[in-house]
Parts: structure tokens; sequence; C-alpha cells
């Protein structure tokens, strides 16, 4: 969590243009049937309601993620129906608006989700841009290093997660042979063989290698394997990614973690004819398989179906894996916007905000009905205007 951090005299400095803005805040329900997190805890509300603010949370909104009405009563927001929490001054959210919920609204409305922008249609962008609509993904908030904050959370969840999936599918004489992950005297270990030297990779390998599993580690990067071998601080097996060592090790492996580089042209660093090498019953966790799998026999699945079997290997392969655990998630949505959820509680303006946070602003790509994102304008032959200047010479 690596929001701006701001000097003592920030209200002092801004007396000038400080006014008492009291938003009307939305949370509405999220209804994809894999997305079970909500966009803000009762914690998170009760910021802005002790603060005057009127927030509206939509019926049941938190239920999936513990949260119950009752909790939100008790923050002090209102239960209500989509359309009220939808149009509203300020929506959080978790997945991106679908275009249906765009038509509730307002004119002008701020919106905070994850932007799967390049998932995005060109009917969502025009819609938005209809509203005269501020778009802020939370899957392009910077922290001061340039690390993606949101983004960091999410992986320290699907890091912890991996183990108990794999856990779970081991462990299940239905599912697989019903053994253990680790190893015991006279058992080999369980092999297991990470495509990617990320911070998934990094907080999965640290839990697998304290049960005493075999762990191995491929990088297209001989500085991010460097990086991961010195951040465990233990001796592990790393490689760079040559086919027939990839090959050797998939042979033996009983699970594989697959995190995805960028997939240009198809290129997939493991095979169909490699999964068809691998020992029946073993399993790959394809945790890249939104972002364009290197997997060549992957495809997403749902959390109601996670796991299919191709070449007698299982792949679990559901694109957001840390909404198995929408509780943390939500915790960690809502502790990552607290910065912010202070300061406009205090009252400055949306405006003043993204002046002052540099990392709010990396997120924008639409303000105020204009695209402020370089990659969204060049897919659609538009022009973008840089968000610093928008923000020097307001727009009206």
């Amino acid at each position: 969590m690596e929001l701006d951090v701001y000097c003592t005299t920030l209200e002092k400095m801004l007396s000038s243009i400080k006014q008492q803005h009291k938003y009307i805040v939305g949370v509405p329900y999220e209804r994809d049937i894999d997305e079970q997190c909500v966009g803000l805890t009762p914690q998170a509300v009760a910021i802005l309601s002790n603060a005057g603010f009127e927030v509206k949370v939509e019926t049941d909104a938190g239920l999936a993620s513990g949260f119950s009405n009752l909790d939100y009563l008790e923050a002090g927001a209102s239960i209500v129906g989509q359309k009220e929490a939808l149009n509203v001054d300020i929506v959080f959210k978790i997945l991106p608006l679908k275009l249906d919920e765009i038509e509730y609204l307002k004119h002008g409305a701020i919106v905070f989700s994850i932007a799967c922008n390049r998932m995005q249609t060109k009917e969502y962008f025009l819609k938005l841009i209809e509203k005269k609509a501020t778009a802020i993904g939370y899957d392009s908030l910077q922290g001061k290093k340039g690390n993606l904050i949101i983004m960091d959370a999410i992986c320290k969840i699907i890091g912890n997660a991996c183990p108990l999936i794999a856990g779970e599918y081991f462990s299940s004489p239905h599912k697989n042979k019903g053994h253990i992950i680790g190893s015991v005297a006279g058992i080999p270990p369980t092999e297991i063989v990470f495509l990617g030297a990320t911070k998934i990779t990094e907080i999965a390998a640290k839990i697998f290698l304290a049960m005493d599993a075999s762990v191995k580690i491929f990088d297209k990067s001989i500085t991010r394997l460097n990086d991961i071998k010195q951040s465990l601080g233990v001796p592990i097996y790393t490689s760079m990614l040559y086919p027939d060592t990839l090959q050797n090790a998939l042979a033996t492996a009983d699970l594989v973690v697959a995190d995805s580089f960028s997939n240009i042209d198809g290129e997939y660093f493991i095979t169909e004819a490699q999964v068809k090498t691998m020992k029946k019953g073993s399993l790959i966790i394809d945790v890249g398989v939104a972002r364009g799998s290197n997997v060549e026999t992957s495809h997403p699945t749902t959390f109601c179906e996670p796991i299919f079997i191709k070449h007698g290997v299982a792949h679990y392969c559901v694109p957001n894996i840390s909404a198995r655990f929408p509780k943390t998630s939500s915790l960690a949505f809502s502790n990552i916007l607290s910065p912010i959820l202070y300061e406009i509680s205090k009252g400055f303006s949306f405006h003043d905000l993204l002046r002052l946070h540099k990392s709010l602003r990396t997120g924008v790509y639409i303000y105020k009905g204009i695209i402020t994102s370089e990659s969204i304008a060049s897919k659609y032959g538009w022009n973008a205007k840089k968000i610093d200047i928008l923000l020097d010479f307001p727009t009206s």
C-alpha cells in the first residue's frame, strides 16, 4: 500500500481551494458469478458516513464477502436497489461496469473499478465518454516505485492461494491419488515447477519450500531469476526457459504454476505436446490465463467448474483466483483506498485529490469524458489528452 504520503501542512496548503464537497457514494452488487468481492467494506463506509456523507449500498452487495446488510446499516449506509446505488457521485465497484449499469450512472460520475482495458469494447468507452464520467482503474494505480499497488495485493492473495488449491486437489482421492504435498521420509518430495519468477511465484514458492517440496523456477530473465533466488534466501533450482530443460522438468512435475509473459503471436512456453508428456494426475494452476496464457492447453474456467482434464492433466484456470477469498480481497481493496476515503471525507474535491495524489492520477483512463489513456486512444484512432494538462486547465 503505497499511495502518496503528504506533509502535515496539507490542509493549510489547500485552505484557499478546499471546499466542503459532500459526495453521494454508491457500492453496487457485483453481478458476475465469479466475483464475490465488494467495492467498500463496512469499515470503509464508516469513514465517509461518520463525516456526514451519504453512502448507498445495494442490497446484499457484501453478503458473499461476509458483510451483511445490517453491517452496512450500522456503518451509516442506506440499503438501496441497483439503480440508486449507481446513480451517485462516486461509484466503488470491483469489476468494470456492464453496459446496462453505465446507463444508470449520473452525468459526470466518478467510477472506481478494475479497468481490464484490453478486454473492453469500444462501446464501453463511448458510453462512459457520453456520461462525461471520470474512470479510475485499480489495476493501473502505481506506487512511488512504479509498482502496481492493487495488483501487488492481489498477487499476494493468489500466491497464498496456490498451495491451498493444490492441497485440495492432491488430497482428494476422487480427483487424484490422495497424497500430501511436501516430503515424508522414504517418499520422494512433491515436484513443483513455476513458469515465471514473479511475485506470485515468490510467495507460493516460500510456502511450498516450507512444506519440503522440490521447487524449480523458470523465467526468460536472468535478472528476475537472480532476484527471486536472493529473495527466497535458500538454495533453489532456477533456469532460463530452455525448451529441453523445461521439458525434462515438466515430465516429472506433480504441479505446474504458470504465470504469464507477453504472449506474442500465440507463443506458448508450455505446448500441448509437452502437456501430453506430463504425469497423469498432475495439476497445472494457470494464474495468468486472463492475461494471455503461455500454456497451450489452458482456457478460462469458473468457480463452479474450476478444473478440466486434458491429456490426463488437470488444469485449474480460474482468471480471478483472488475472488475465491472475497473477504480478504475486499479488505485489501478498501485498505488501499482508505487514504483517499479519509481525504474525501475531509471535503476535498476530487479534482484537488487528483492533483495531490500522483498514485491516483496513474489510474485515470477517462477524465470528465475525455480519454487520457494512450493505449485506449491508439486502439480506436482517438486522441488522448494527458491527465496532468487537464488538471492544470480544468474542463467544464
